[in-house]
């Protein structure tokens, strides 16, 4: 009787142990990842005010900066203008549809991890933000923790994003992608300008497809107007830092990399 009590009371102090240990392991994992959200900018789009402001202020806690809005009118114009890291989404805004919205932002090649918030549950609605590669889905009410498990969740995607650092462009040029340079094979490093290194990360993320020039305007010069000169200026910049060959010109299909 006594070695049986004994068996039970060490089980219990070893699931007791194992509690903690997986416990503390969550609160690291949570701790790795949350750092890589440290200045990066969120934007929430939401109509339902207390939900917004509650939940910004605890992203803003862990470090983040927040832009809110209510409208996708709104979001358009902010994603034109700044850099945005996240995107909360709630799906029960009374405008224009939704999905539509990140139908867009995908065929413009924009990969900003996604968090949608709704009212209830939809499977067909579910089921077509799988299809745009959606990082989380939120049924309101729900708890600021499982609003962090969605940050989590972004932050892996962010984390996926960014593994390739140094691409291969062939002919033995390499591009860094954290200090947008290209290093040439025999030793210099050239720095590209902000819209030379957009231009060739679009190219290179759509490899082997020609990128319409619409398409090129709106993700490089966003609300300014671009002519066929200066695009191809531009280019002729980006092949003069790299080799000629690097970039391929369809007259009605556009550019694309060639790799």
């Amino acid at each position: 009787m006594r070695n049986i009590l004994s068996k039970m009371i060490n089980k219990f102090f070893l699931s007791i142990i194992f509690f903690l240990i997986n416990r503390i392991e969550k609160k690291w994992e949570y701790v790795s990842y949350m750092w890589i959200l440290e200045n990066k900018t969120l934007l929430y789009i939401e109509n339902d005010l207390q939900c917004r402001q509650t939940n910004s202020k605890m992203i803003r806690d862990n470090g983040m900066n927040v832009i809110e809005t209510d409208e996708i009118s709104a979001a358009r114009a902010i994603l034109k203008k700044a850099k945005i890291d996240i995107i909360v989404l709630n799906l029960d805004l009374d405008q224009e549809n939704q999905m539509d919205f990140m139908r867009l932002l995908r065929d413009n090649n924009v990969l900003t991890p996604i968090i949608l918030t709704a009212n209830d549950y939809n499977k067909n609605t579910l089921l077509a933000a799988i299809n745009l590669d959606t990082s989380h889905y939120l049924i309101k009410p729900f708890e600021s923790s499982e609003l962090v498990l969605g940050l989590e969740v972004a932050c892996k995607k962010i984390l996926n994003n960014s593994q390739l650092i140094i691409i291969d462009l062939g002919s033995k040029y390499r591009y860094d992608t954290i200090n947008k340079s290209v290093h040439h094979p025999n030793g210099p490093t050239v720095y590209l300008t902000k819209k030379e290194s957009l231009l060739l990360e679009l190219l290179l993320k759509n490899n082997r497809k020609f990128i319409p020039y619409e398409t090129i305007e709106e993700y490089i010069w966003k609300e300014n107007n671009m002519s066929i000169d200066t695009l191809r200026t531009l280019v002729r910049a980006l092949r003069h830092k790299t080799y000629s060959k690097l970039i391929v010109n369809h007259s009605s299909l556009g550019y694309r990399i060639n790799l």
